[in-house]
């Protein structure tokens, strides 16, 4: 059991050093929904505040991110 343990640790000490790419591809800003569709100020808030983080490129990774 310790020895089972012991290879659990080490396999996930291990996975820290492989990690999930976050490079931002190369974009055209006016491709951009925002820029395309030009939404009421509103709608342009809401869509900012509740989809833009994961659908864009302007991702903002939290810190647990770079956690395997």
């Amino acid at each position: 059991m310790k020895k089972l343990l012991l290879i659990l640790l080490l396999l996930l000490g291990l996975a820290q050093f492989i990690r999930p790419d976050t490079s931002v591809p190369a974009h055209d800003p006016a491709q951009d929904l925002i820029a395309m569709t030009q939404p009421a100020p509103a709608v342009e808030q809401l869509l900012r505040a509740a989809c833009y983080d994961c659908h864009s490129y302007e991702t903002k990774y939290p810190w647990y991110d770079r956690i395997t």
